[in-house]
């Protein structure tokens, strides 16, 4: 069962926010140990806004995790007078945001990928539309560089997963994600179509 946070939980007592403190300065100077007894501290927190913003609990546990990434790679920009829960906690929600808006394009972006790979018999004048649309998509598709084509055609053409195509072109998964992320940019500017 899920116990909610109640005022007795919060450690912004000036105890607790001290003794954060002191572990950031830890941290800062490179004591990894520090860091993880802050994300010891905050981790069910965390957990819980990021579980209530994206609204499942196990994609809460990637938003976490990269939000304590974000947050052990941004510590110098903690000031000094600013609590580190808080700080962490804005992390975390903007990192679940991100990944809802960018889950939401994604599925539409699919969608409509999907539709255009099953379209069902056209009459004669939606099929010289659709021939137009796909003459337009090959094109668009022939100015992007080469990686960025390979990695759209392992994605949507084969249907690979992103750990896949990683996999296939050995490389890693986020190079995967921002070479799509380019490459998808690149093809709705010159398609005409907007980021929505």
């Amino acid at each position: 069962m899920v116990r909610l946070y109640t005022e007795m939980d919060d450690p912004s007592e000036d105890g607790e926010v001290a003794h954060d403190a002191r572990l950031v300065r830890r941290a800062r100077e490179g004591d990894y140990r520090a860091f993880e007894e802050l994300v010891r501290r905050h981790e069910r927190a965390a957990q819980q806004l990021a579980a209530f913003v994206c609204g499942s609990t196990m994609e809460a546990l990637d938003v976490t995790q990269e939000a304590y990434l974000t947050a052990f790679t941004t510590l110098a920009t903690l000031h000094e007078a600013e609590a580190f829960r808080p700080w962490l906690m804005r992390i975390t929600v903007n990192t679940a945001r991100n990944r809802m808006r960018a889950a939401s394009r994604r599925a539409r972006r699919e969608r409509r990928v999907a539709a255009f790979a099953t379209a069902p018999q056209l009459l004669p004048d939606e099929r010289a539309v659709a021939a137009e649309d796909e003459r337009a998509l090959w094109r668009a598709l022939g100015g992007l560089g080469e990686r960025e084509r390979l990695v759209v055609a392992l994605r949507y053409a084969a249907g690979l997963s992103e750990a896949e195509t990683a996999a296939t072109l050995g490389i890693p998964v986020g190079t995967v994600k921002s070479r799509t992320a380019r490459a998808m940019k690149a093809l709705r500017a010159r398609l005409g179509e907007s980021d929505d």
